[in-house]
């Protein structure tokens, strides 16, 4: 059977990359530009992040672009995981600019802390996925 992943990551991965270079308000902070920041604003933009992963997700995953049309553990776990990955490293990065661009005007040098990602609670997910489409397809057939 042939790879689909190469292939299928690309796509997901270039769609998200033009969602986030697109974005005017998650740039302007990226850059510092934006001094008028604050966590609020990382928060609301960290939902925009997450549903511009799930919206590119959605698309390049489901049943026509799926070899048999299900969903293999293999195929999520080398597309899902990559994105959320970026997508955490994004609003990790939003934060340590808002953070540093607060502690820089009330005179802070602590460094900001990057949070983990967790890679274990994306597993579950895909795992809950891949038990879901097992109930699906039973249902289906019976």
């Amino acid at each position: 059977m042939e790879d689909i992943v190469p292939e299928l990551y690309k796509k997901i991965k270039s769609e998200f990359d033009s969602f986030i270079k697109n974005d005017i308000e998650i740039q302007e902070i990226l850059k510092g530009e934006n001094k008028e920041a604050s966590f609020e604003d990382v928060s609301f933009l960290s939902g925009r992040i997450g549903r511009y992963a799930a919206k590119c997700l959605l698309k390049y995953i489901n049943k026509e672009t799926m070899p048999d049309g299900k969903l293999y553990w293999n195929v999520l776990s080398r597309t899902v995981i990559p994105i959320v990955k970026e997508a955490h490293k994004l609003i990790n990065d939003l934060a340590i600019t808002v953070q540093l661009l607060q502690d820089n005007e009330q005179n802070i040098g602590i460094s900001p802390i990057r949070t983990k990602f967790n890679q274990e609670r994306i597993e579950s997910i895909i795992n809950k996925l891949m038990v879901l489409q097992d109930e699906v397809i039973e249902n289906e057939q019976g």
